[in-house]
């Protein structure tokens, strides 16, 4: 098993752990212990419910007196009377501040519950067990728990660090290949942005049908959560040097949104990072061979390099102004290399007009 330290959001030269690995869930135990919680209660989705809620239950019920609680699956659950639901659900559980949540699921169970558990009684303890290769790589960590609104993604959060994250590689073994290069995605992401090195390393190990060993997913998982955590030291609130960690976002939440489920966040915000390559084309005089790469790493994946038919520019353009990390005025976040993004006088993050966006997006379909 490997160790992980993550910055704390909040508190300065203070961390938290994320411990990685293969058939490591039981540790769970000894990780909760040290907080001596009168009771855990684990809250899952429908989906890993059905796999692995009797396993987990189990583990904990030698130790602690356990509750089990289950969401439904699925991102169009992540709403405010789904998070009104769950604390109603906990709060009925009998909780106290002593009471210490095990939040175990993929990208939306933990933002969901990881909003839920830092607002009931002003927060509670909690840990994430990720299940996915997009909440064991990026999700989880960072401290960003959030819901979404009908206007967008996210609109609606906190930042709270957990208290511990446990990724077990072995839960990637009941995942679609769709799933799996959904959460490669953010991987790709980082690569693209702050290690040229990794981006090449990805095009040899990638390939479309999601079939990694368990070195391959381990090293990838740790080089990946590595990068955040180099941003995170840095700025953790993404106010300039954070701005990495949207790279793509922009336009690929707009997408995301859009499509009203038929792309998940992965192939979104693999077809944002393709017009986010050709805007720091035509914009920032990157070379050419930046849109090259983009596509051909993002192929390789098994991932969308382009939005679809049915999605106009237009609809983008008005789903733009509900993005947080760019009103009111507009920006995206571009590369100047593989490897390297784009500062102005050491500032992240370049204006653009709705006219600039949509001759990029022109070029996206």
């Amino acid at each position: 098993m490997r160790e992980i330290h993550c910055p704390q959001t909040y508190r300065i030269q203070k961390e938290y752990p994320i411990y990685l690995g293969k058939g490591i869930l039981e540790e769970v135990v000894k990780r909760i212990k040290p907080f001596q919680p009168n009771k855990v209660i684990v809250v899952t989705d429908s989906n890993v419910r059905k796999l692995y809620g009797e396993k987990i239950t189990s583990i904990l019920r030698e130790t602690f007196p356990t509750d089990l609680i289950e969401i439904p699956a699925g991102e169009e659950h992540k709403t405010f009377e789904c998070y009104q639901q769950l604390c109603h659900d906990i709060i009925n559980e009998g909780v106290s501040k002593k009471t210490f949540l095990l939040l175990m699921g993929g990208g939306v169970l933990g933002n969901l519950a990881g909003f839920a558990a830092s607002t009931i009684m002003r927060g509670l303890h909690f840990a994430h067990i990720p299940t996915t290769v997009m909440a064991q790589v990026d999700s989880t960590t960072g401290g960003k728990q959030a819901i979404n609104l009908p206007q967008g993604k996210n609109l609606l959060g906190v930042f709270n660090d957990p208290q511990f994250i446990l990724i077990d590689i072995d839960f990637l073994k009941t995942l679609s290949p769709r799933e799996i290069s959904c959460g490669l995605a953010e991987c790709i992401k980082h690569a693209l942005c702050q290690d040229e090195a990794f981006a090449q390393e990805l095009l040899r190990v990638l390939n479309p049908e999601a079939r990694y060993t368990e070195e391959q997913f381990i090293s990838i998982i740790q080089k990946t959560i590595h990068l955040k955590i180099n941003v995170l030291r840095m700025d953790p609130k993404e106010i300039n040097e954070g701005k990495i960690l949207v790279y793509g976002h922009t336009i690929g939440h707009a997408i995301e949104t859009l499509s009203k489920g038929k792309l998940n966040h992965g192939e979104a915000i693999s077809i944002g990072m393709v017009a986010a390559a050709k805007a720091s084309v035509f914009f920032n005089e990157a070379k050419k061979n930046l849109i090259e790469i983009h596509e051909t790493i993002l192929k390789k994946a098994g991932l969308p390099t382009k939005i679809p038919s049915e999605i106009t520019i237009e609809q983008i353009i008005s789903q733009l102004k509900y993005d947080k990390k760019i009103a009111p005025a507009g920006e995206l976040v571009l590369l100047e290399e593989i490897g390297k993004i784009h500062a102005t006088e050491g500032r992240i993050g370049d204006p653009v007009t709705a006219d600039q966006v949509r001759t990029v997006l022109k070029e996206c379909y």
